[in-house]
């Protein structure tokens, strides 16, 4: 492997220079038709899933309406740039759920033109184009969903670009800092950016750059980081005591300690309450956590990516276009590498799930169109028929037949899984419900459509401990369901409403999903009859 300042004009050939203009233009309208078919599926959308959007639920809407009401942000789980983002789409949408469906759209839209720039950037426009129609597909199932996760990873590559554009003179860097600060302000997990362009600087600048040079570069990008950065570590500083405080420690220690990994909030939380820093985190057991740590890098999460992200028969091609892009490998190939492979370590802290890893898509798809373009170089013919066959174009068809079928079922999963029957229990609530009156559930879904309070119903194991648990906070409903259950062990007690006291009425139930919402009636009510 070598590291040279120009490609190899033998490794890939590109399109006729004739064609250039095409390729720009084909990727724009792709971009924005496949954003319009995003938020055609999921502006309709009343209800949110029972995935990612529970976050969005339970933690976004809280923070932004905090922001709206003049009140601080308090989670520690994110930085606030996505709630304010939300909360300013909000005002133009007048409703959260689909302020931040839109702000999901516009990201994937995004983050599709800026993967075609830095692969035209890197190769060419024809592989650049190929390769951003199987993002795009493979992406669709997460572009119309509300979270931060779009936002967030189009973030992440908008610093890379500006970096890949022109030669990285200071004010290039300059751009490119201020953007990976914004990236910060979204997701704390983007530090991987703040860290590798910086390496990158130093260690992969042209050649004539002397030390002095790079390490300018490198305040430069770092000075302009830190100045969007700034205002939110002072806060967390003046708060917390530490300017990088959070909460996701606990995640990091769920995922390597706790026996239910860390795909549960209880799981997360207790760990939260036994380690106080990552300090703790990494070394309360550090022989264990680096095994399962070299475990999850080394084949957990490769053979994850290769079968949930990539796909069959796409992986086919993965391996040897990996070997082609070291083969001959540039700066800013070597740069695009460093720093999402310094993502991928990061992410092996927690546990696997495709949307952490929507940063890797365009090089896990450069890989796949890299070694199908190079197999374009080979002539087909078939059947003594002398035109000869682009064995390449052939390919790619087949690809993108196959990974729209595959996105056609994830979206059509997605659809599956909405508990749209809360519609109308909502309505119920809502004309039930007098000012003050809080829910108690585990998810926050009713709790929005409502328009009510949530308190949490992690705690009671008994009809008495739920009883004093909704004296003590107003709680006039509670919600049960068989698919909550599996996530909290004490709402079993809620499961039979034919067993429960006189104090608890049924107002909803839906049958097929086992979901049950009961009115606690208050002592007024005590003595009229039941419903």
């Amino acid at each position: 492997m070598q590291i040279s300042t120009q490609p190899s004009s033998t490794s890939f050939r590109g399109p006729e220079p004739g064609r250039v203009r095409l390729y720009d233009i084909l990727a724009l309208i792709v971009c924005l038709g496949v954003g319009l078919l995003s938020y055609s599926i999921g502006a309709p959308r009343e209800v949110a899933n029972w995935g990612v959007e529970t976050d969005f639920l339970g933690r976004d809407v809280g923070q932004a309406q905090n922001i709206l009401s003049g009140q601080p942000y308090t989670n520690q789980h994110y930085p606030p740039g996505y709630a304010y983002v939300l909360a300013g789409m909000s005002l133009l949408t007048h409703d959260f759920f689909k302020a931040g469906i839109i702000i999901s759209v516009l990201a994937s839209t995004l983050f599709g033109l800026v993967s075609y720039g830095i692969i035209t950037i890197l190769f060419d426009r024809r592989l650049a184009f190929v390769t951003t129609l199987l993002v795009l597909l493979a992406l669709l199932p997460h572009s119309f969903e509300a979270s931060t996760d779009m936002l967030a990873n189009f973030l992440l590559l908008l610093p890379l670009w500006i970096l890949f554009r022109r030669a990285p003179t200071m004010n290039v860097c300059i751009q490119s800092g201020l953007t990976a600060g914004l990236a910060y302000l979204v997701r704390y997990n983007t530090i991987f950016v703040l860290v590798g362009i910086p390496l990158a600087l130093l260690f992969l600048s042209p050649a004539e750059d002397s030390i002095r040079q790079r390490i300018c570069k490198i305040v430069a990008f770092a000075t302009a980081a830190l100045a969007v950065t700034a205002p939110w570590l002072l806060i967390n500083w003046q708060y917390h005591g530490n300017p990088f405080a959070s909460d996701l420690h606990g995640q990091v220690a769920a995922h390597f300690y706790h026996p239910e990994g860390d795909g549960s909030t209880s799981s997360i939380q207790h760990m939260q309450q036994q380690f106080g820093s990552y300090w703790d985190v990494f070394f309360y057991d550090p022989v264990r956590l680096m095994r399962n740590f070299m475990k999850d890098i080394l084949y957990d999460r490769p053979l994850k990516l290769s079968w949930s992200v990539i796909g069959f028969p796409a992986i086919l091609f993965a391996g040897a276009g990996m070997l082609l892009y070291l083969r001959d490998l540039t700066r800013s190939r070597a740069v695009f590498l460093l720093v999402c492979g310094m993502g991928y370590l990061l992410h092996g802290l927690a546990g696997f799930a495709d949307r952490f890893y929507l940063f890797l898509y365009p090089l896990l798809f450069l890989f796949v169109g890299l070694a199908v373009f190079e197999l374009g170089r080979v002539p087909v013919r078939l059947q003594e028929v002398p035109k000869v066959w682009n064995l390449s174009w052939m390919i790619v068809t087949c690809l993108l037949i196959v990974s729209a079928y595959t996105s056609f079922v994830n979206v059509r999963g997605l659809f599956l899984g909405v508990p749209v029957h809360l519609l109308e229990a909502a309505e119920i609530l809502r004309a039930r419900a007098s000012l003050g009156d809080a829910i108690m559930g585990y998810k926050p879904h009713l709790a929005y459509l409502a328009k009510l309070s949530i308190v949490a119903i992690e705690g009671p194991d008994t009809i008495e401990e739920y009883l004093q648990r909704a004296k003590e906070n107003n709680v006039r409903f509670i919600v049960y369901s068989e698919f909550e259950e599996r996530y909290w062990k004490g709402l079993h007690a809620l499961r039979d409403p034919a067993l429960m006291p006189k104090e608890f009425r049924v107002v909803y139930e839906h049958i097929p999903s086992k979901t049950f919402v009961y009115e606690i009636a208050r002592p007024s009510d005590r003595q009229k009859p039941m419903e």
